[in-house]
Formats: structure tokens, sequence, C-alpha cells
């Protein structure tokens, strides 16, 4: 059904965005780590690299959380999607009165 495959297509893109995320935010944490010990170390060049590649993972990785975002707004409505149209078809599939009506088994108020 398409919305098996729209919220598979959703799920999926979540998984990948999260670990993405988590990837960029535990190489953030490791860069953090070291400019603030060259920071302590007060060695400048290490303290500038290592902040501009902590800026890098940050442009990197915020994209990503966007992207996580969007999956789950995705998947949110993929699954709301799916259910409605499950109680739809289950609502209106016995047709009931059409069948009284049909065979006149039932009077009309």
């Amino acid at each position: 059904s398409p919305h098996r495959r729209r919220g598979a297509f959703f799920a999926t893109l979540l998984f990948v965005a999260l670990a993405a995320t988590n990837a960029a935010v535990v190489a953030q944490s490791y860069a953090q780590r070291d400019y603030m010990t060259a920071l302590a170390q007060k060695d400048a060049v290490a303290f500038r690299s290592g902040l501009l590649y902590a800026l890098a993972l940050l442009a990197v990785g915020m994209p990503t959380r966007c992207l996580a975002e969007f999956a789950t707004g995705g998947l949110g409505i993929a699954w709301r999607d799916a259910l409605t149209d499950g109680l739809l078809d289950e609502y209106f599939k016995p047709q009931a009165i059409y069948w009284l009506r049909r065979e006149g088994a039932g009077q009309d108020p």
C-alpha cells in the first residue's frame, strides 16, 4: 500500500538522520574537548583549528537535525493517514444499512 511504502521511507530516513546526527554530536564533543584543551594549554594554532573543526561539524550537524525533524513529521502524517484509511474502510465496508434497505427488512422511521 502507498501508506506502508511512505511510512517505511520516512522511518528509514528518520533512522539515517538520527544516526548521522548522533555521529555529528559525538564528533563535535571530541572537537570541543580538543579546542578546550588547546585553550587551557594556550596553544593558539591548535585552538583555532579545533574551533574551526567544531564549527564545521555544527554546520554539518544542523541540517541532519532538521532532516530528522522532517522525517518525524512525515512519519506521523503517514501513520495518521494509514489509521484513518483503515478506520474508514472498516466503518464503510459492512454497508449494513444498504442491505437492510435493499431487502426491505427495516422500517424507515
